[in-house]
């Protein structure tokens, strides 16, 4: 299995109004979060229960910065 980045612009919603999130088996937790950077994202995801998974953490950051 390959992980494939991609990023829209979903413009101005609010946040009950984003579309539904369905994951998985590997990502049954899945859900919406705001992270201008990596360090945001990690810091969200620990502040929720969650992780960045080892095999995405490179990919992530190298886009986020």
């Amino acid at each position: 299995m390959v992980t494939v980045l991609c990023r829209t612009d979903l413009g101005v919603l609010d946040r009950d109004n984003l579309p539904a999130v369905t994951g998985a088996d590997d990502a049954a937790e899945a859900r919406w979060v705001s992270a201008s950077t990596y360090d945001e994202l990690v810091a969200c995801a620990a502040a929720t229960g969650g992780r960045i998974f080892a095999a995405h953490r490179d990919m992530l950051a190298d886009v986020l910065g």
